[in-house]
């Protein structure tokens, strides 16, 4: 199901930017509220490794993308494909893609995890990754805040196709909303490459 019609029926939360409303469980068969982070969280859900189905893309913030899985991709399929040429010119991963260090290029060898080298190198890389995510993170939050700012409307929610629909309108062109992102990342962001 894609994420927009996914997430037709949640809203996103004005204060901790997350989306929160009913969406239907494919894995499950069954209806679902996903919470914001404002909410008590539920018992994981079966077949999720986080209770989250739908989520804003990092990069544009102006579509819904699915999730729920450590596998799960941070961007639409259009700024997936940004991030992968950007991460492949520079010959490493410079914006992470994904929650999951191997996602990342960065892995343990289980015949080199012996070697201090090799730990050392997985724990840089880690850390790189870690310290990437925290940076894209900070940037998404801030394109969110900015397009639900400018949303004339007033109460704790945004319906998420009214905010859609907003971001889609108000937001500049592709380019210039990853070459912010870029920015976002800061110059001085070591990339990470991969472990032994």
């Amino acid at each position: 199901m894609a994420g927009n019609e996914l997430a037709a029926g949640m809203e996103l939360c004005r204060k901790c930017l997350v989306l929160r409303g009913p969406f239907f469980d494919s894995h499950n068969a069954c209806e679902r509220v996903q919470r914001c982070g404002c909410e008590p969280r539920d018992p994981r859900w079966n077949a999720f490794d986080y209770n989250c189905a739908a989520e804003l893309c990092r990069c544009c913030a102006s579509r819904v993308i699915g999730c729920g899985s450590k596998w799960s991709v941070f961007f639409c399929d259009g700024c997936k494909r940004d991030v992968v040429a950007y991460n492949g010119a520079a010959g490493c991963t410079v914006i992470p893609i994904g929650r999951h260090s191997m996602m990342n290029g960065v892995a343990l060898n289980t015949q080199h995890a012996r070697k201090g080298s090799a730990r050392a190198a997985f724990a840089h890389g880690l850390s790189e990754v870690v310290d990437g995510i925290g940076r894209l993170e900070r940037f998404h939050r801030t394109q969110v805040t900015r397009i639900v700012s400018s949303i004339d409307a007033s109460g704790p929610t945004v319906p998420v196709p009214q905010y859609i629909d907003h971001a889609t309108r108000s937001q500049p062109s592709a380019s210039a909303v990853f070459a912010a992102l870029v920015l976002g990342m800061g110059a001085e962001a070591s990339a990470t490459s991969g472990s032994p």
